[in-house]
């Protein structure tokens, strides 16, 4: 997609491939022995998804996971491992409010150890407020963007010294996002 702003730019993001794909390497590098539950709202577009984190997942070496569809009643803390070093990653790609909001209320014991993995049109949802947050942060909600900037990542903190180096400057978030891009 061209810029507005500016026709000599362009702006691109990656597909639903690219987000699976890192998203599987990231569990498999940080958390590799975590419960995974895949939750999904019942659309293509979330199934999609799902199914595209599988097949990446198995060639990163993950196995351990749950499938969940959202339906009337249903409950997702009797798929969640407990204990001391149990630890849960939920994947939930809905971009439905009305779905996120019952399925993070649902996660509200601090007792287990939980990371939420979701699409970045939680941060448009209409209905959330400063309880939602309090629960974001509780299940260590991790959104999936096409603008995050790895700082810990080793080619993006030489990219910054060489960005540094060369201009004199720290890079803006344009310029990690055009490096995240190329």
């Amino acid at each position: 997609m061209w810029s507005d702003s500016n026709h000599y730019a362009l702006y691109c993001t990656p597909d639903e491939n690219a987000f699976a794909a890192k998203l599987a390497e990231t569990i498999s590098s940080k958390y590799p022995n975590a419960k995974l539950i895949l939750f999904n709202d019942n659309t293509k577009e979330d199934k999609d998804f799902i199914w595209r984190f599988k097949v990446a997942a198995r060639k990163k070496g993950l196995k351990n996971w749950v499938d969940i569809t959202y339906k009337s009643g249903w409950q997702i803390e009797p798929h969640l491992k407990k204990g001391d070093t149990a630890l849960n990653i939920i994947i939930a790609p809905t971009d439905k409010s009305r779905v996120a909001l019952q399925l993070i209320t649902q996660l509200k014991d601090p007792e287990i150890k939980k990371i939420l993995f979701v699409r970045d049109s939680w941060l448009s949802f209409n209905n959330v407020g400063y309880q939602s947050y309090q629960l974001w942060q509780q299940n260590n909600l991790h959104i999936l963007t096409h603008y995050f900037i790895g700082k810990d990542d080793k080619t993006v903190m030489r990219f910054k010294g060489l960005y540094k180096e060369k201009f004199s400057t720290t890079p803006d978030e344009f310029a990690y996002r055009g490096f995240d891009h190329i």
